[in-house]
């Protein structure tokens, strides 16, 4: 595994090399739209973006969500929502947004230690993604208190099959951002 900040962003790029080819992870923190200098981040989303691309091959992934809200004292309730997932737990609000249904489910796993290390006995979703060389599909992340609404789902980030939506490229779902697309969500060049 390689990771590397891509060239003049904050966005986190994470390359994996499988036996059947290679993937490349791309994390970003949106912010708000045509947001510059001292008022970055001002009228941010909130929202983590994660986009994961085939670059050569074919790549079984892999995709847990088992969100630990209140520093992990609490199990969330874990709904699966027309366009990702929704967790509520204590005073907290999580939604992911994905292009592709997860499969819900308690996790009884134990392993509490090293690379593979999960959350005993909490909720977890699950997502098996078979990609193939082009293939690019994206999530959002968000949060929220319990007395807010819901965050709003984002548009698809990404389709498997082809169709490519780089980060640069992904639209915010309703409602509608002030301005433009999420590429005004994304950090700017340093």
């Amino acid at each position: 595994m390689t990771r590397r900040y891509v060239e003049r962003t904050l966005m986190l790029e994470s390359t994996y090399h499988a036996p059947g080819g290679t993937v490349t992870v791309t994390d970003a923190l949106a912010v708000g739209a045509g947001e510059r200098g001292h008022e970055l981040g001002a009228g941010a989303p909130g929202a983590l973006l994660r986009q994961v691309t085939c670059t050569e091959g074919v790549v079984e992934v892999d995709v847990d969500y088992a969100p630990w809200p209140e520093y992990g004292l609490v199990a969330p309730l874990l709904h699966g929502v027309e366009g990702g997932l929704l967790a509520r737990g204590g005073a907290d609000v999580l939604t992911l947004s994905s292009p592709m249904p997860f499969d819900a489910e308690t996790d009884t796993a134990t392993e509490t230690d090293g690379p593979t290390a999960r959350r005993p006995d909490g909720p977890t979703a699950r997502l098996r993604l078979s990609l193939s060389a082009g293939d690019t599909v994206g999530f959002a992340s968000q949060h929220c208190s319990s007395w807010q609404d819901p965050p709003p789902l984002w548009s698809h980030a990404g389709r498997v099959g082809g169709a490519r939506r780089p980060l640069g490229r992904c639209l915010p779902g309703p409602p509608p951002p002030a301005a433009g697309s999420c590429s005004d969500a994304l950090p700017p060049a340093v």
